[in-house]
């Protein structure tokens, strides 16, 4: 326990985010980072319009979660095919809930 003289250092958390249809990717990278307890890989969630770009948002809370992506993020999800997202320390009640 730190007695508040030492520095507490927090490991960063990352969440890969796949594109849906690079399934592929999607199990290389989930076995790259087995049991690595840092890093989750999910699939996208979000459903695709003819050109592959994300679907509108279907209601208001989607649209007050969804953040667009930065230029170098998008380029990376066209090109690769996923976006590397750090997680911030609010996500841990949402995670402990099991959600």
């Amino acid at each position: 326990m730190p007695s508040g003289d030492e520095d507490v250092v927090i490991a960063q958390r990352w969440l890969v985010v796949v594109a849906r249809d690079r399934p592929r990717l999607y199990e290389n990278l989930l076995e790259s980072f087995r049991g690595n307890p840092l890093v989750a890989v999910i699939v996208d969630r979000r459903e695709a319009d003819a050109d592959g770009a994300a679907a509108a948002p279907k209601d208001a809370a989607q649209v007050r979660r969804r953040r667009p992506l930065a230029p170098e993020q998008a380029s990376t999800w066209q090109q690769l095919g996923f976006i590397l997202v750090g997680r911030e320390e609010g996500l841990a009640v949402y995670e402990a809930a099991g959600s």
